[in-house]
């Protein structure tokens, strides 16, 4: 079966959303009494007026450090989903990662403030994802405490918490890499004080061999007790985000 559609709808022109793959899809323009083919679908949009944030833009963002947070939060929510027998949200779709690179949160906001990025602004649904380090402790329920005041994560997660429905998860552990397996951490990592320093591959290769090694939710942490809790609630906000 062929179908052919003529349409101006932007659904039909965001092919990620309904054939991630695009096999047996093809773009067409209409010129002058022609089809042509289409591969530039960029450029088809701009030529309907459509706007970037009409279409392109996803139902909401999760705010990590870096490159390493987003392979181990993804991997957790593709563990989770698999544990539970229901379909993974789709990245770029259902939500996005965007960077926050650990001390330029001190210029972003969860609140509207001239002075500032705000993160609100960008995509007003939103989870903003923070290592503890000295700044927090968490407990097991997962009631923070602040440690510093005056601290950019604190000024941050205050504004978040104010506005009420943006989840803020702030690590139990030191840092992200202290929800891992603790075998995998014993053997790649030495822990300074608290923190879990690599003993020789980069972190983002530390995270993609994590993932490769780690294909049950029900070892893949260290403390499932809390970190799946964050997980399920992370999953929860990104399904709100449809609707």
């Amino acid at each position: 079966m062929q179908l052919f559609v003529s349409t101006h709808a932007p659904a039909f022109m965001h092919l990620q959303a309904w054939n991630p793959t695009g096999e047996n899809v093809a773009l067409f323009e209409a010129t002058g009494g022609e089809l042509r083919s289409l591969k530039d679908g960029v450029r088809l949009l701009d030529s309907l007026g459509i706007r970037g944030s009409d279409i392109y833009q996803s139902n909401g963002v999760i705010w990590v450090e870096g490159p390493s947070d987003r392979l181990y939060i993804r991997h957790w929510m593709k563990l989770w989903c698999q544990a539970h027998d229901v379909t993974p949200p789709q990245e770029h779709v259902d939500y996005s990662f965007q960077f926050y690179g650990g001390a330029n949160l001190a210029h972003y906001s969860g609140a509207d403030c001239a002075d500032f990025i705000s993160m609100l602004r960008l995509n007003r649904r939103m989870v903003l994802v923070m290592d503890r380090d000295n700044d927090f402790s968490c407990a097991q329920d997962g009631t923070v405490s602040v440690l510093k005041p005056d601290c950019a994560k604190v000024r941050v997660w205050k504004e978040l918490s104010t506005n009420g429905s943006q989840q803020v998860w702030i690590t139990k552990g030191y840092t992200i890499e202290s929800e891992l397996n603790t075998e995998f951490v014993g053997e790649y990592f030495d822990i300074h004080g608290e923190r879990p320093v690599s003993r020789s591959k980069s972190k983002v290769a530390l995270a993609k061999l994590y993932a490769d090694s780690y294909t049950d939710f029900s070892v893949a942490l260290g403390d499932p007790a809390f970190t799946a809790v964050r997980i399920e609630e992370l999953l929860l906000n990104i399904n709100a985000w449809r609707h």
